[in-house]
């Protein structure tokens, strides 16, 4: 299996772009556990994160969120970037794919529970609609 150029975006920290072989194992190292494979961004661009990081407390890192900018879903722990332009495996990302990456995930994003309930419309874990 050939390297491809990847990104990894740890919670708290600017994405960095990596290379890796993309198999499962490696995979699994960088997002601390079994992958879960989401493309929230475009059919160009998976994201790996672990299945059970908010599980297992791991912490929050970027949000994903629609058009009006509403939070659709919180990514936990690290985040692992790559390109998925064919129908049998990952392979490296595109300038124009690092380029719409880093404009949904490139800042870091800080969390706590009154963020959270906010982003959500709630004033407290008791109040939401």
């Amino acid at each position: 299996m050939k390297n491809i150029a990847a990104m990894l975006i740890e919670p708290g920290k600017e994405p960095e772009l990596i290379c890796i072989e993309p198999t499962g194992k490696r995979i699994r190292e960088l997002v601390g556990g079994p992958a879960e494979f989401t493309w929230p961004i475009g059919d160009g661009i998976c994201v790996a994160v672990s299945e059970t990081g908010k599980l297992d407390g791991l912490p929050l890192n970027r949000s994903v969120r629609d058009s009006d900018g509403k939070i659709l879903d919180i990514y936990a722990g690290n985040m692992l970037l790559m390109g998925d332009h064919s129908d049998d495996e990952f392979d490296s990302l595109t300038a124009e794919d690092v380029i719409l990456a880093a404009e949904c995930f490139g800042r870091p994003e800080t969390w706590d529970a009154e963020k959270i309930f906010s982003e959500f419309g709630c004033e407290s874990d008791s109040s939401c609609p």
